[in-house]
């Protein structure tokens, strides 16, 4: 199985063009995979006093509960391309 197979390339919004949503009141993004030329990773974007709005890479994911997510704020995070998660699994 190739990685075509896994994720349709038409599935990725560059992120030149537009950014992952904010839900309303929060200083973060939705949490998205995200590609930075290299690998695959679990992302989302803060807001950093001072700094902006930064690319995180997650940790650890609870996918029930995504509000719990451990995350590394880095600006050396250069996510060029990213995608909604899917839903979890039903069962």
């Amino acid at each position: 199985m190739n990685s075509e197979q896994i994720i349709p390339s038409d599935s990725w919004i560059l992120s030149s063009e537009k950014l992952p949503p904010f839900p309303e009141g929060k200083d973060y993004s939705e949490t998205v995979i995200g590609w930075d030329g290299r690998s695959l990773g679990i992302y989302r974007r803060y807001y950093i006093n001072g700094e902006g709005w930064l690319w995180a890479r997650a940790s650890y994911v609870c996918f029930g509960c995504l509000s719990k997510i451990e995350c590394e704020v880095d600006d050396d995070y250069n996510v060029t391309h990213w995608m909604p998660l899917p839903n979890p699994p039903d069962r």
